[in-house]
Order: structure tokens, then C-alpha cells, then sequence
């Protein structure tokens, strides 16, 4: 069962002189959609398939434990060393195929991942009472030991296997347990948000096995209005904010697993995303809590996608799955691949065309992802380098500054040097918070009055232009506290 904590405090006490954060915890459960097409896809001729790799024992250390054991003489329960080995062990990688009646493969997936663990054989045996015997039992039964391990795995990979199948073929609740945080204070000041996870907390109680209750549904959609509203004033970069960067990071979970709940993915990966580019560098628990709530929106919104006009139906039939023995997973690795590098040019390509679809209307700012955080804060350098080799136009020297570089009111530094820049707009002074900006080797021949609105400007480097000592000396009157390098 998956556990989101709505939080991004996690290294100091949830408690501050101005906010205290508080939580409220629910139980409820998102309904997932298959990833097949319930209406054309015939489940009286899907076939599953599951190949499961050879686990790899990886050499013997030897161990020992006190074991409970009865004397043969005197019959009484005695603590004696008994010996046992620990197995390094390489764990089976397991893959789930569906096909259609064609057999063509409509889904596949690493369903047991593998990884490392340790094995053990002869723990807690009395019979194991010498390093000798030990050896002497082990290599008696070795193979059975190995089939042994080997079958738990596959039983365990099956289990898997079957959940898998279950949820890429049919409607299926996904159950959560929730922790929803909110903001107190004693003057009142977060009401709003009081009253947003009460009403929350009814709101998924109602909605959990039923995604379609007109309750619960009208009760998320009031609280994610309430957290919507209280996003539109956030300052993430002014501490004193009452929506600052902490809170906006906490309403911005919660609205986005409203929407996951609500269905409504697109608003839900936006809102997630938004704040995943908060912490862009910076990585917490609460950012790996947000990057895997935004994994299961983009999961869940693939078979919203291919379902959303057929109805609900959360019927199960059972699927039965065709084991196939190891020697067959390198050719289950292939499909793997095959349908996964397809499904991946297929995202890449509906990734690419939403984000042009953002930036044509002016939701996304085309530069916002070649911002970097620097040590002395956001950073911007065009042309880009990493641009360049995307071939993107952030790449490209400039002959203009673009308007969209003045709408990054939060940079702090931009580096324009090595461009074809004759002026600057005049809408360079929306860049309040820069306190750097570098415009070597341009082509100035004068500079606009409106750099004068930039007075957290400590340096300004002017070196390769040619802009008129008049012009220098008036922006310098306008920031005397600005180190102009010419």
C-alpha cells in the first residue's frame, strides 16, 4: 500500500512562530483505469505470460546463532552454537506479457525487479551443532536448498504477475492511506486552509471505492478551490509570504492528489510538476514524495487516456498466466524493451507536443528550464550550451532580448555576455530581484532608464559595448550601490 505524506518539512519540528503545521489523516482509494481498451480488447483470448530468471547464489560466509536445543541424556532444553550459512544472493528479474488474440503484445512489465538480498540455510537447526556438519548437510542438499528459494521467488513473482495483469486489464481502487497538512495559526490567518482539509478529508472518505460519488466529487472539488485560490498568492521567494515556499509545496501535493482522485491528470501533473521545479537541485524526503506521486498521475493517466469513455466496471475475471522456464527470459527481456522503447517515443513525443502547447500559450516560459540554482541564487546564461546540443533557440546568440526572459521576476543572475545585443527593452526592470547581470561583448550603444528599477543590482558588467559615459553615469546614479564594470 502506497503512503504519500503531505510535507515538505522534514529536517526541523513542524512548528514555527508563525505557522503551525498540522495534519489530518484519511483512508480512501483512487480508482485506476486499464491500460487496454476495455471496449475492443476481448479478455476470452488474452493470454499472460510470466518468465522468471534464475536467482544467482553468490558464495557461502559462515555464521552462527545460539539454538535451542534438547540433550539427548538428560533431556532438558540446552542453548548450544549452531552454525548456518549466509548466501549473498542475486535476486530473479521477472516479466508479465499480455496479448491479444493475434498475439500481439498489448502490455509488459518488469514485475519482480531483483535486486540483493541474503539466503540462509541451516539457521536454528540443532543439527548443525559443528562447522563440519554443516558443510556435510549443505552439500547434501544444495540442489533442493536452491529449487526451494527458487520456488518461493516464483510464487511471490506470480502473486505480482497476477496484480499486474488485474490492473492493466481492469478498473481497479488503489488504496491509500493519506496524510493531509494544512496551516494554523493563532491570528486566523489560515482558516482557508483549515477549512480546505476538512472538507478534503469528507470528500476522499466519500470518493474511495467510488469514484463517481457526486459527494465526494463536490467535496474535493470545494477544497482543491480553496487550495487553488491560496496558490495564486504564493511568494515562494519572500519567507514573510503567507503562501511561501513551504506552504506552497504542502497545497500543492494536496491539490494534486485531489486532481489525481478527481481524475483530472493534466491539472494534477501541472500542479506537481510546478512545484517539483521549486526544489529544482535541491533534493528532500518530501521531493522523492513528489516525484512518486507524480509518477503514479502519469501511470494512472495512460489508461484514463485509452478508458475515460467506456464505463466503470470493477469486475475481475480471472486471468490465467503461462509460466515459461528461465531459459526463455533473454527473449522476454527483448519484448521488454521493444514495447517499452516504442511506449517511451510515444511519452517523449506527447511530452514534447504538451510543452509546445504550453509555451505557444504562454503558460510555460520557453527559458524557465534553463535556469539553474547557484550557490548565489537562479541563474540564467544564454546562449545555453546544453540548448545548443538540443539545438533549442535558448542555444542561439541573441539579437534581442526576448520578453520572456524579462517575465523571470525571480532571477537573480543573467549572463548575456558573447551576444549580438544593440539594446535592451525596456522591460529589462521587471527583473526585480537580479543582482547580477553580465552583458560582455555585445553591441550596446546605450542602456535603458528602467535598469535603474533593478535595486538589488550589485554588480553590472558592461566590458565590450559601446555605451557613452553619460549613459553609465546616470545608471550609476540610479545604483549607487551597483559595481558597474566597463
Amino acid at each position: 500500500m502506497k503512503k504519500l505524506l503531505f510535507t515538505a518539512l522534514i529536517a526541523a519540528p513542524l512548528c514555527f512562530s508563525a505557522q503551525n503545521i498540522k495534519k489530518e489523516k484519511v483512508k480512501s482509494s483512487y480508482l485506476s483505469y486499464p491500460v487496454v481498451d476495455v471496449s475492443t480488447f476481448n479478455l476470452n483470448t488474452v493470454k499472460a505470460d510470466y518468465c522468471l530468471s534464475d536467482p544467482m547464489f553468490m558464495g557461502k560466509k559462515l555464521s552462527k546463532a545460539a539454538v535451542p536445543c534438547k540433550n539427548t541424556v538428560t533431556k532438558k532444553i540446552v542453548a548450544i552454537d549452531g552454525f548456518y550459512y549466509q548466501i549473498p544472493t542475486m535476486e530473479p528479474v521477472g516479466y508479465t506479457k499480455i496479448s491479444d488474440g493475434n498475439g500481439n503484445v498489448v502490455a509488459i512489465e518488469k514485475t519482480t525487479t531483483g535486486g540483493n538480498a541474503i539466503s540462509e540455510y541451516g539457521k536454528n537447526e540443532c543439527a548443525n551443532s559443528t562447522e563440519a556438519k554443516l558443510k556435510a548437510n549443505y552439500e547434501k542438499d544444495q540442489s533442493k536448498f536452491e529449487s526451494k528459494t527458487k520456488s518461493e521467488y516464483t510464487k511471490k513473482g506470480l502473486e505480482d504477475a497476477s496484480a499486474y495483469i488485474n490492473k492493466a486489464l481492469f478498473f481497479t481502487y488503489i488504496p491509500q492511506d493519506l496524510e493531509i497538512y494544512y496551516v494554523k495559526n493563532k491570528d486566523g490567518g489560515y482558516d482557508d486552509l483549515e477549512k480546505a482539509v476538512g472538507i478534503a478529508v469528507e470528500g476522499f472518505e466519500a470518493i474511495k471505492d467510488d469514484a463517481e460519488s457526486k459527494d465526494g466529487i463536490a467535496k474535493l472539488t470545494q477544497a482543491a478551490s480553496i487550495w487553488e485560490k491560496a496558490l495564486a498568492e504564493s511568494d515562494p521567494n519572500n519567507k514573510d509570504a503567507r503562501i511561501d515556499k513551504k506552504v506552497t509545496l504542502q497545497i500543492s501535493q494536496n491539490l494534486a492528489t485531489a486532481y489525481l482522485y478527481l481524475l483530472d491528470f493534466e491539472k494534477a501533473k501541472s500542479v506537481i510538476q510546478k512545484a517539483l521545479d521549486l526544489e529544482k537541485n535541491f533534493t528532500t524526503d518530501g521531493t522523492r514524495e513528489r516525484e512518486a506521486l507524480l509518477a503514479i498521475i502519469k501511470e494512472n493517466s495512460k489508461g484514463y487516456a485509452v478508458n475515460k469513455n467506456n464505463p466503470i466496471n470493477i469486475q475481475v475475471a480471472k486471468i490465467a498466466i503461462t509460466t515459461h522456464p528461465s531459459s526463455e527470459i533473454k527473449a522476454f527481456e527483448a519484448d521488454y524493451q521493444k514495447y517499452g522503447y516504442a511506449e517511451a517515443a510515444g511519452e517523449l513525443k506527447a511530452a514534447k507536443e504538451e510543452y509546445d502547447k504550453g509555451v505557444e500559450s504562454g503558460e510555460i516560459n520557453p527559458y524557465q528550464k534553463f535556469v539553474v540554482e547557484t550557490s548565489f541564487g537562479k541563474q540564467l546564461t544564454l546562449p545555453d550550451l546544453g540548448a545548443k546540443l538540443l539545438k533549442d533557440p535558448a542555444g542561439d546568440k541573441l539579437d534581442e532580448l526576448p520578453e520572456a526572459v524579462t517575465q523571470l521576476s525571480d532571477l537573480n543572475i543573467l549572463i548575456l555576455r558573447g551576444n549580438n545585443l544593440k539594446s535592451l527593452p525596456a522591460s529589462i526592470g521587471n527583473l526585480t530581484e537580479l543582482k547580477k547581470l553580465n552583458l560582455t561583448n555585445n553591441q550596446l550603444t546605450g542602456l535603458p532608464d528602467e535598469l535603474g528599477q533593478l535595486k538589488n543590482l550589485k554588480t553590472l558588467v558592461l566590458k565590450g559595448n559601446s555605451i557613452s559615459a553619460a549613459d553609465i553615469s546616470k545608471i550609476q546614479g540610479m545604483l549607487p550601490d551597483c559595481d558597474i564594470k566597463q
